[in-house]
């Protein structure tokens, strides 16, 4: 069950007819990416922090419920980790008579994990290819067969399709696979199988018994701008017109210094760059 997390006691005032919000103020409602959900939940309430007559209430379910809200009109933001498809396009303009608009909020890199005991330290995107599309992979100068267990995200993931699209160029995931809602699970999974792999949309420190691997020779967890991981992507913010009032509000505290701290703070990479 999708649990939406209502983060003020606002929203109690306001529904209770409490005269002293009504001068500026309101409700935001935010649905999809799980891998964002952490990040726009504190954000949300550092926002409501500095503006006491507002609620944000954040859910999650992935980037394509969030679509599925934004298109019937039940939510002001879809946060998405992928672009948006030409047939949620169309089923916006049939609906909400709009195409969209995207607001980008973030970089962050598809990090590739596996079990720490696994002496596994690198891979490339071909290998990586025939990994997840569930063929075998010999490493010439080890000659050691790669077969893996796949911990993979639900479909509704922006994480799951952007792969599928980009990595695996529209191939099928292998069967050898595990389905989890969460990159909690993902890693919760990796960690009770040695021999499992796995995505995240985000760089995890201090869990020592998950390994990143490098992707092409390059590691992630730099969280530079110019990054030359392969596997990095923006982090888009849609709603149905041009930002204004209290969504423009929201999405200026999120593009500001404070908001894309706690950004670069949840291991995603800021817009501001380095400092």
């Amino acid at each position: 069950m999708i649990r939406y997390l209502v983060i003020s006691i606002v929203t109690l005032f306001l529904m209770t007819g409490c005269s002293s919000f009504t001068r500026e103020g309101g409700i935001i409602t935010i649905r999809g990416s799980e891998t964002m959900n952490k990040s726009i939940k504190m954000i949300a309430a550092g926002f409501m922090l500095q503006n006491p007559g507002y609620s944000v209430i954040v859910g999650g379910g992935g980037t394509s419920v969030g679509m599925k809200t934004l298109i019937r009109g039940e939510a002001d933001i879809c946060i998405a980790s992928r672009p948006i498809e030409p047939g949620e396009i169309k089923e916006l303009v049939n609906k909400q008579g709009s195409l969209g608009i995207s607001t980008i909020i973030a970089k962050d890199e598809i990090v590739v994990y596996v079990n720490s005991s696994d002496t596994l330290d690198g891979i490339s995107l071909s290998e990586l290819k025939q990994i997840f599309t569930g063929k075998v992979v010999e490493k010439s100068e080890s000659g050691r067969k790669l077969e893996y267990k796949l911990i993979l995200r639900s479909p509704n993931s922006g994480t799951y399709s952007y792969f599928r699209k980009h990595i695996l160029e529209n191939e099928e995931y292998g069967k050898n696979s595990l389905t989890v809602n969460s990159p909690n699970e993902v890693i919760e999974q990796i960690v009770e199988n040695n021999n499992s792999i796995g995505l995240s949309g985000e760089m995890i420190y201090g869990n020592q018994s998950i390994k990143p691997l490098l992707i092409n020779g390059v590691a992630p967890g730099k969280r530079e701008i110019n990054s030359d991981y392969p596997l990095v992507r923006y982090i888009h913010f849609y709603t149905l017109d041009l930002p204004e009032g209290k969504i423009k509000k929201f999405l200026d505290f999120v593009n500001s210094e404070p908001g894309q701290k706690i950004i670069e703070q949840n291991g995603f990479i800021s817009l501001w760059g380095e400092d």
